[in-house]
C-alpha cells in the first residue's frame, strides 16, 4: 500500500478530522482565486515564466476554473525563473505570503510551496506550528539528459531522495499520523514501516534530505535536450517527463473568468497524466479530498 492510499483509507468524520464541504470549497476557491490573481500579476511584473499545473491545468481545461470539488492549487515554474520567482518574493514584492523552500528549517517538502498568510489549512502529517497556512505547490521544471542510461540512473537516484524525504517526514510527523490511523491496521503498517526505513537512513533529518533531493533535482544543466521532467511531481521522475515544447511554452487559457498561462500541449499531457477520458467527471467516490486537522480560510 501507497503511502497516499494509506492515508486516503482512515475514515476521516469518524476520527474528528474537518472534510472541506462545499461552503468551505467555496470559500477556499475565494483565497486561491485571489492568490493566483497576485501570482500572475507578480510574475507579468517581474517577467516570469509560470504556469498552472497538474489538478489546476486539468481544471482549467475540463472546467474553465477550479475542478469544483479541488481544495489545492499547483503551477509549474522552470528552475532559472524559479530562481528569480524566490529571490524577487523574498525581498518582500509578493505581499501577503511568504515562500518555503526545501532545506529550510522546519519545512519537510522536497519541492517549494508559497503559503496564504493568515489562514489555517492543517493536515495529518504536520507538526503544531509549522508551515500550517493555505499553500500553492510549486513544481519545478529541471532538464533532464537525452542519452538513456543516463536518464534512467538519474531517475532513480532522484526517486531514493524522494523516498528518504518522504519516510523521514513520516518520522516527524509520526505522532500525529498514529494517533490518525489508530484502528486501521493497513495505514498503520505502512507508516511504521517508513519510520523504520527513516531510522535506517541515519541521523540526517527530513530538512537535510529535502534540501540534498532539491540540489540533485536540479543538478543537470542539459537546456537543449528534448524533455523535461518534474522529479518532486505526484507521479515520479518518470511518470512526470514531457517533451519540453508541451510544457515549457505556454498559451493563456480561461480560468475563473481570467485568462491564465497553462503549457501550450496541456491536452497531450492530460491525456498522458490522467488518461484519454480526462474530460470525464469522474464519480463521488473517485474524488479526492483532503482530511484536515484544522481549516481556516
Amino acid at each position: 500500500m501507497s503511502l497516499k492510499s494509506a492515508m486516503e483509507s482512515i475514515d476521516a468524520k469518524a476520527l474528528g478530522l474537518k472534510v472541506p464541504d462545499d461552503s468551505d470549497i467555496a470559500n477556499i476557491h475565494a483565497v486561491f482565486l485571489k492568490a493566483l490573481k497576485d501570482i500572475d500579476r507578480f510574475c507579468t511584473d517581474n517577467n516570469i515564466e509560470w504556469s498552472l499545473a497538474g489538478g489546476s491545468m486539468l481544471g482549467a481545461v475540463r472546467h474553465k476554473g477550479f475542478i469544483p470539488w479541488d481544495d489545492d492549487v499547483d503551477i509549474h515554474m522552470p528552475r532559472r525563473e524559479f530562481t528569480r520567482f524566490a529571490e524577487a518574493v523574498r525581498k518582500g514584492g509578493l505581499e501577503g505570503y511568504f515562500l518555503a523552500c526545501p532545506g529550510d528549517e522546519g519545512y519537510m517538502y522536497h519541492y517549494p510551496k508559497l503559503f496564504i498568510k493568515n489562514t489555517v489549512f492543517r493536515e495529518v502529517q504536520s507538526v503544531p506550528g509549522e508551515y500550517n497556512e493555505m499553500f500553492i505547490d510549486v513544481f519545478i521544471l529541471e532538464d533532464t539528459p537525452d542519452n538513456r542510461i543516463a536518464n534512467a540512473v538519474r531517475g532513480r537516484i532522484c526517486m531514493f531522495y524522494m523516498f528518504a524525504c518522504s519516510c523521514t517526514r513520516v518520522l516527524k510527523c509520526s505522532d500525529n499520523m498514529l494517533k490518525y490511523t489508530a484502528g486501521n491496521d493497513n495505514a498503520t503498517a505502512e507508516i511504521r514501516k517508513r519510520i523504520r526505513l527513516a531510522k535506517l537512513l541515519g541521523r540526517r533529518s527530513v530538512e537535510s534530505w529535502c534540501a540534498r533531493a532539491d540540489r540533485y533535482f536540479s543538478g543537470c544543466k542539459a537546456s537543449d535536450s528534448g524533455y523535461i521532467v518534474i522529479p518532486g511531481g505526484a507521479r515520479h521522475y518518470f511518470g512526470e517527463m514531457y517533451r519540453r515544447d508541451w510544457i515549457c511554452e505556454t498559451r493563456r487559457t480561461e480560468f475563473e473568468g481570467m485568462m491564465l498561462p497553462v503549457p501550450a500541449k496541456s491536452e497531450k499531457m492530460l491525456a498522458l497524466r490522467y488518461g484519454e477520458n480526462y474530460m470525464e467527471v469522474p464519480p463521488p467516490a473517485k474524488r479526492a479530498h483532503h482530511a484536515l486537522i484544522e481549516l481556516r480560510t
